[in-house]
């Protein structure tokens, strides 16, 4: 890409937009899978003060994690008081479930 004062810019040749979509499908298809052979955990009850590196470091102690997300409100950037953690193994994120689940963090229990 070439860069321009603020903005990136990208250049290729034209594709029909039925293409443009089959690549997007094909894309969106390849990360569902990828994701499919990992066992994600929805936590709920998150503090404000939580974020994605503490969620990451809270629940690391019960396996090797591919990913942990706290989701924010996009307007403000606040917490929306929820995240998300992705576990390689599905015993680990059976284990930290059942761990973690009523445990207190940042003064509020989680919900797992």
């Amino acid at each position: 890409g070439i860069v321009m004062p603020g903005k990136k810019l990208y250049v290729s040749r034209h594709q029909k937009k039925a293409e443009r979509e089959h690549q997007k499908k094909a894309a969106a298809k390849e990360r569902a899978t990828q994701y499919m052979k990992y066992a994600n955990l929805y936590i709920k009850n998150l503090d404000d003060s939580v974020n994605s590196n503490t969620l990451k470091e809270v629940f690391s102690e019960y396996g090797d994690i591919v990913s942990a997300k706290v989701m924010y409100d996009k307007a403000v950037h606040v917490s929306r008081g929820f995240g998300f953690v992705c576990f390689k193994e599905q015993d680990s994120a059976n284990n930290a479930a059942t761990a973690m689940n009523g445990r207190i963090l940042s003064g509020k229990p989680l919900y797992v």
